[in-house]
């Protein structure tokens, strides 16, 4: 298994909890909208903690307004805007 070593992993790993970012897949070519698809909305990701090997988990509020939990393998990110 190859280290996490990618941009996301070395920020993420820097990260605070609870700090927010937009989130782009190495193959999509949105960032990812989990809220409102259709509108083509990104997600807002805050990371959660709980850091396993090259994973976060992250959450976010969905469209009913209730967070949920996200587990994601940072070698799978080629961008993260944090948000202000």
């Amino acid at each position: 298994m190859k280290p996490c070593m990618g941009c996301g992993c070395i920020e993420l790993k820097k990260a605070q909890k609870g700090k927010e970012f937009l989130i782009l897949l190495e193959n999509p070519t949105q960032f990812l909208s989990f809220v409102n698809p259709g509108l083509n909305e990104p997600t807002v990701f805050s990371i959660s903690g709980n850091q396993k090997g090259c994973c976060f988990t992250f959450s976010f509020t969905n469209s009913a307004g209730q967070r949920q939990l996200f587990i994601l393998n940072c070698r799978e990110i080629a961008v993260l805007v944090p948000t202000l």
